[in-house]
């Protein structure tokens, strides 16, 4: 360690500066990127295994940085919700394929839409009961 004289005579200790680690930085950003479009086909992926790439790349042959830590740990999450909501999507096409039941739109029950539709003479009755309402 360098030490450089202070105002008073005594050695003090230079402070070093860390030099900031892009690799790391980058891993960061790729683990949110990928958490983020966990739900899109391959943003999640792509992100993930760069964030993955990236956090691995900036430990060199020293210890990993915090921030590429939590890069690493949010690509890896990304990575396994990809897989997690790409095999549950394999798994309904494949068990709506082998089901002979019809969709599940068919099996609902039509409604006429004027049955849905208030009675609007009940309505403006209601409304002018209301205090105020007398102008209606």
């Amino acid at each position: 360690m360098d030490y450089m004289e202070n105002d008073y005579g005594k050695p003090q200790q230079k402070q070093q500066e860390q030099s900031p680690n892009g690799m790391a930085t980058a891993s960061l950003v790729m683990g949110i990127l990928a958490l983020v479009t966990c739900c899109c086909w391959y943003g999640g992926l792509i992100f993930g295994g760069l964030g993955i790439l990236f956090a691995l790349l900036s430990r060199g042959s020293g210890k990993m940085e915090g921030s590429a830590t939590a890069g690493l740990i949010l690509s890896i999450t990304a990575v396994a919700l990809v897989i997690l909501v790409w095999s549950f999507l394999l798994l309904a096409a494949v068990s709506s394929e082998l089901s002979d039941s019809p969709g599940t739109f068919e099996n609902l029950p039509n409604m006429p839409v004027e049955e849905m539709l208030p009675d609007w003479d009940n309505v403006v009755s209601v409304l002018r009961r209301i205090p105020g309402g007398n102008g209606l």
